[in-house]
């Protein structure tokens, strides 16, 4: 049996763990190919109004994996952390998915929810072993190994980096269109250190970043994302804030920043947002005003929707590295 999994969301922070076990069960994986155009146009064909660019992007890989496979796998994560929530888009995605688009092969949805501590999901996923057919010792063989993965997948986010990380097991699609860029990847730019923000599947999908970080790292830029840090961490420092912010992207993103600006790691910020996102442009000026306080850290919001052009990008781009340079 082929069980797909799309390239999208919650792919770039669990597809360890979920390859793992399907493997171990004995089923071939098939993964949705990076995003292109072609993703993203099929994808705002099949969406519902006012979503927002991720899940038009991620529809577009449901639709590439309709007849790929024998299965569909769209787990339904309530909650990553406890005491969080997640993006009620991100719940409501696989009913989306099931609403809009046409002959899709048997959905795997297991809805996980690990708000309350102590609950790591194995029940949901042991339940969808049985439902695979899968006996009970070779699930909880699976698990035990899905574990491992997910682990060690965490362990190299922070010693080798989530671009190192993620490129080696083949989870990352950049194109080579840094190059494009002039003029700054020289001389003092070299010694610049750009922290970028974002949400996981917004910056490391090629058609959402519009491969941001390969065009930084293409000037020869030092590039770190928030991945870089543990969850406790960052849970500490968003923990800071006079109110809790109970989406967890959202207190990963503002702990993380926040952790940047206090061990001074960061010569200039770039929050990568998707159009359509309304949480973002709260923690917007809040990390905004966290970088005035900072010694006046450079803060650029990037804003991307499907209308985006490449042009645009690279002059906002190079303008925010020129004024890091001169700051240097």
């Amino acid at each position: 049996m082929r069980i797909a999994i799309p390239r999208s969301l919650l792919f770039y922070r669990y597809f360890p763990f979920w390859e793992s076990f399907f493997s171990a069960l004995g089923y071939d994986v098939v993964v949705s190919k990076p995003s292109t155009k072609e993703t993203l146009d099929e994808g705002v064909k099949a969406s519902v109004p006012d979503v927002c660019l991720p899940i038009k992007v991620a529809l577009g890989h449901v639709i590439e994996l309709a007849n790929s496979a024998d299965r569909i796998f769209l787990p339904r994560y309530l909650s990553l952390e406890p005491g969080t929530y997640s993006c009620p888009k991100i719940i409501a995605f696989t009913d989306m998915a099931k609403g809009t688009i046409e002959n899709l092969p048997p959905i795997l949805d297991p809805v996980i929810d690990l708000r309350k501590r102590g609950n790591s999901g194995e029940k949901a996923f042991f339940e969808l072993g049985k439902s695979l057919g899968a006996k009970g010792r070779s699930i909880r063989e699976a698990l035990e190994g899905a574990k491992v993965s997910q682990g060690l997948f965490k362990e190299e986010l922070v010693s080798e980096g989530p671009i190192h990380s993620l490129r080696k097991r083949g989870m990352l699609g950049f194109s080579k269109r840094g190059r494009n860029m002039n003029g700054v990847g020289t001389g003092e730019a070299r010694k610049l250190t750009v922290g970028v923000l974002g949400r996981p599947y917004c910056l490391y999908d090629s058609v959402l970043s519009l491969d941001l970080l390969e065009r930084l790292a293409a000037q020869g830029l030092s590039t770190t994302t928030i991945d870089c840090f543990s969850y406790q961490d960052v849970e500490r420092e968003a923990a800071t804030l006079p109110f809790s912010l109970y989406w967890l992207s959202a207190r990963e993103i503002v702990g993380g920043a926040y952790l940047w600006l206090k061990e001074k790691a960061v010569d200039g910020i770039i929050y990568l947002i998707p159009f359509q996102c309304g949480p973002d442009a709260l923690l917007s000026v809040l990390v905004s005003g966290k970088a005035r306080e900072a010694r006046g850290i450079p803060f650029m919001p990037l804003v991307v929707d499907e209308h985006t052009g490449e042009s645009g990008i690279v002059t906002r781009l190079e303008a925010f590295l020129d004024m890091l340079k001169r700051r240097k």
